[in-house]
C-alpha cells in the first residue's frame, strides 16, 4: 500500500494521479462504436483500457501507488501478489520508475500471464495453493527486503489511479447518461464512479459482475460485506468478499449493480470482437452484456462501456469463439 497518510480516495487525488500517470502511459482511447450503437439503439462509446501499455487498467492504480510510496522511492523495490493484470501493472510501473519488482503468484499459475510479468522485468515466485497464501508470502518477503508492497484491494491510491479512467471519460464527453463498469474487487468501479460523479453528477454508474461470483453485488444490495462463492471463469470478476474501502466507495458513488451469467460474458466477448471490432477478456465485456439485456430502456441514451482488459490466454479465447453471439 502507498505509505503516505491517505485515508480515502478523493477527486483531487484522481486529478493528481492523472498528472503523475503522464510519465507512465498515455490516455486510452474513448471511441464511438457505430456497429454497437446501431445494434442496441443507444449511443455507445467504448473506453478502451485494452490499449494501455499492459492491455489493462491495472497499470493506473499500480503506478499511482508506486509514485506515492516513500518506501519505493527509498528502495526502488516493489512487491505484489497477483494472478495476472495487477502483477503486470506493478512490473511495468516499477521498471519505468527506475526500480525492480517481485510478484508472487499461486502455484500452477496462468503461464501466459506470468511470462508477461517476466517480460516486463519482474521476478515471479510461485508460492501457495491460492491467492491468500501467495499474498502472505509476498508480504513476508517484502518486509524482509524492506520493499514496498503494492495492493490493488483497498489501497486509496490504487482507487485514485483507477479513477483516472472516469476522469478521462468525463472530460471528453459533455453529455453522458450511463457508464457500465466491470466489477470484481471494486477498485475500477469505485474510482471511475468517484470521478464521473464529480464531473457529471447526474450520470448513472452501473457495476456489472458475474453471477458466478456475486459478492460485490450482494454486498451492494445488503449495504454490508457479504462473502460468497466465486466459481466464475473470469479472473477479472472473481471475488469472495469485498475489501472494506472499495465497498464503502462503491456504496457512496455507484447507482446500481447487476449480475450477468458467465455464458453471457463469453457471448459478449465474441460480440465485442466480431461486431464491436475489439479484442477483450470476457469479464471486460460485462458492460456489453448488461447493455444488451437492458437495450429497450437505454435506446437513445449515451452509454459508455469500460472495456477493462485484453489479456486472454488460448483456452479462454477458444471458449469465446466456441460461444454464440449476443445478438
Amino acid at each position: 500500500m502507498a505509505d503516505e497518510e491517505v485515508m480515502e480516495p478523493s477527486f483531487s487525488g484522481v486529478v493528481q494521479a492523472a498528472q503523475r500517470l503522464k510519465s507512465v502511459m498515455r490516455e486510452t482511447p474513448l471511441v464511438r462504436s457505430e456497429p454497437l450503437s446501431q445494434i442496441t439503439g443507444a449511443d455507445v462509446w467504448l473506453k478502451l483500457e485494452t490499449a494501455s501499455p499492459i492491455g489493462s487498467f491495472k497499470i493506473r492504480g499500480a503506478a499511482n501507488a508506486l509514485f506515492k510510496s516513500k518506501q519505493f522511492q527509498k528502495t526502488k523495490y516493489a512487491f505484489a501478489a497477483s494472478s495476472g493484470n495487477h502483477g503486470q501493472g506493478v512490473a511495468l510501473s516499477a521498471h519505468r520508475l527506475g526500480g525492480t519488482s517481485c510478484i508472487f503468484v499461486p502455484e500452477n499459475p496462468n503461464l501466459v500471464k506470468t511470462a508477461k510479468m517476466e517480460i516486463l522485468g519482474a521476478k515471479v515466485v510461485e508460492q501457495g495453493a491460492g491467492f491468500d497464501e501467495a499474498r502472505e508470502a509476498a508480504l513476508e518477503a517484502c518486509k524482509s527486503a524492506e520493499g514496498a508492497y503494492i495492493d490493488d484491494c483497498g489501497d486509496p491510491e490504487a482507487i485514485n489511479g483507477a479513477g483516472t479512467v472516469g476522469y478521462e471519460i468525463g472530460r471528453e464527453l459533455d453529455n453522458l447518461d450511463y457508464v457500465f463498469v466491470p466489477m470484481g474487487g471494486g477498485c475500477l468501479l469505485a474510482g471511475t464512479a468517484l470521478a464521473i460523479k464529480a464531473v457529471h453528477p447526474k450520470t448513472k454508474v452501473i457495476g456489472v459482475q458475474s453471477a458466478q461470483a456475486p459478492a460485490m453485488h450482494l454486498s451492494f444490495q445488503a449495504k454490508k460485506a457479504i462473502e460468497s462463492k466465486a466459481t466464475t471463469h473470469s479472473e477479472a470478476l472473481s471475488l469472495r468478499i469485498p475489501p472494506p474501502l472499495n465497498l464503502a466507495q462503491v456504496l457512496r458513488y455507484v447507482d446500481n449493480t447487476e449480475l450477468v451469467e458467465d455464458d453471457d460474458l463469453l457471448r459478449a466477448g465474441k460480440s465485442m470482437l466480431l461486431q464491436g471490432h475489439q479484442l477483450a477478456e470476457p469479464g471486460s465485456c460485462a458492460g456489453l452484456a448488461a447493455l444488451w439485456r437492458s437495450r429497450e430502456s437505454l435506446k437513445g441514451k449515451t452509454v459508455v462501456l469500460v472495456v477493462s482488459g485484453a489479456n486472454l490466454d488460448e483456452p479462454t479465447m477458444r471458449m469465446v469463439m466456441d460461444s454464440t453471439l449476443l445478438f
